[in-house]
């Protein structure tokens, strides 16, 4: 993924989180987590990682017990 892909991605998320939809990326590519967290894009190492993230943020807003 180049500098261009990165802020694609960036622009995307930037615009389903405005409405409202948490973006939750796992699985990324060392080299491109770190491009994409520099871009303020959160990833997890793991696809379990960022469920349990999920998880996480539904509890603290009372959708899950």
């Amino acid at each position: 993924m180049d500098g261009s892909g990165v802020l694609v991605l960036r622009d995307a998320v930037e615009r389903l989180e405005h409405r409202g939809v948490t973006v939750l990326l796992s699985g990324v590519r060392d080299g491109h987590r770190h491009q994409l967290e520099t871009h303020g894009v959160r990833t997890f190492a793991s696809t379990p990682e960022a469920i349990e993230h999920a998880r996480d943020l539904l509890r603290r807003n009372g959708t899950l017990p």
